[in-house]
């Protein structure tokens, strides 16, 4: 148990390593963390869309069930229409 702890916490110190390696790189650093930047903040914006369009999406099913439960107005008679005017 504790080799297998030791062994994840030596894989999780080298990816972190890795990981601030590639994003701190003195050359190529600051586009890819503005690259990352901009991939993050698209997805976000994304999300954002679809979670509106599946509100809408369910509003409209919520007003067609609605409309669907209402009463049908049944036109009136002959006779209804003549007292009427």
């Amino acid at each position: 148990m504790r080799r297998l702890r030791r062994r994840v916490g030596t894989v999780l110190a080298l990816a972190v390593g890795a990981t601030g390696m590639y994003y701190l790189d003195p050359e190529r650093g600051r586009s890819r963390r503005a690259r990352t930047r901009d991939q993050l903040a698209a997805r976000r914006r994304r999300l954002a869309r679809e979670v509106e369009r599946e509100q809408r999406y369910e509003e409209g099913v919520e007003r067609g069930l609605m409309h669907g439960s209402m009463p049908v107005r049944v036109p009136a008679d002959d006779q209804a229409l003549g007292d009427r005017v």
